[in-house]
């Protein structure tokens, strides 16, 4: 039989592992009225959820994201929150349509990704980091989205 101390020395590191597994936060609910099944990974994850994953990845495992006033959108990182999660237009098409599944416009991806300098920006359609097991990316994410400078959203329900 295993000692107290035994069961809480194998336990306790355990314990700091619970806050990164969880971490990723998106209490944003997607407008039901909206047609946004199209928008879900096959997790059954909304892209919110998605992009909170990703976004993580360059945060230590820590980004959240957070609902939308009505006619608010998601802007592009600020200099300092600049990395290339976020300079990602795969994040970038991500948080456009967790916008679009709350029923909000979305930045064109010249205002989003303006803040991203030369050694940030990764090429259009890719995500360079690794993605997180916990989560997929719908195909759709991976978009080129410089051809008409925005995220397009019926070409995405089409793919």
């Amino acid at each position: 039989m295993l000692s107290l101390w035994h069961t809480w020395t194998v336990l306790f590191p355990l314990v700091h592992l619970v806050p990164l597994a969880v971490s990723q936060a998106s209490p944003v609910v997607c407008n039901a009225s909206i047609d946004i099944e199209w928008s879900f990974n096959s997790l059954n994850q909304s892209p919110c959820t998605v992009a909170a994953y990703l976004g993580g990845v360059c945060n230590s495992g820590n980004f959240t994201i957070i609902p939308l006033s009505d006619g608010r959108f998601y802007s592009g990182p600020t200099l300092e929150q600049a990395n290339a999660c976020q300079c990602s237009s795969v994040f970038y098409s991500l948080v456009s349509a967790c916008a679009f599944c709350q029923g909000n416009n979305f930045e064109t991806w010249s205002l989003f990704n303006r803040n991203c300098t030369d050694g940030l920006n990764v090429p259009v359609g890719q995500f360079n980091k690794g993605i997180p097991e916990q989560t997929a990316v719908p195909h759709w994410a991976y978009q080129n989205v410089s051809v008409m400078d925005s995220f397009d959203e019926q070409q995405a329900k089409c793919s």
